[in-house]
């Protein structure tokens, strides 16, 4: 048992190193992209999400309207039974972007 679980312990480190070089790796990819740095301005935008927003939206000129990319992330708007009319949640942006960048999409599986 104790051999499984030092086994499982090395994984484990190996894992995190590698975990440790694709963030350094996307940091410098965010740092050379206009797009990226211009996301990460945003409070609460961080490398991993412009990264994967900005590979997922690739050529945005493609978009004749900003409000055009909303229905290529499924944010299209939704009825309620009050005629209510809103925006998708932003859980739909996640579960786009999910596996977009391997890292991105290691966290996304491990998160609640």
């Amino acid at each position: 048992m104790g051999e499984a679980i030092a086994s499982l312990l090395s994984v484990r480190t190996e894992l995190m190193e590698q975990i440790k070089e694709m963030d350094r790796r996307m940091r410098i990819i965010a740092s050379q992209s206009q797009a990226c740095e211009i996301l990460m301005s945003i409070p609460g935008v961080g490398v991993q999400t412009s990264v994967a927003f900005a590979s997922a939206i690739d050529d945005a000129g493609r978009f004749r309207q900003s409000r055009n990319a909303r229905g290529y992330f499924d944010l299209v708007p939704r009825r309620y039974s009050t005629t209510e009319l809103r925006l998708g949640q932003c859980e739909q942006i996640r579960e786009t972007l999910k596996g977009t960048t391997p890292l991105s999409s290691a966290n996304y599986r491990s998160s609640p």
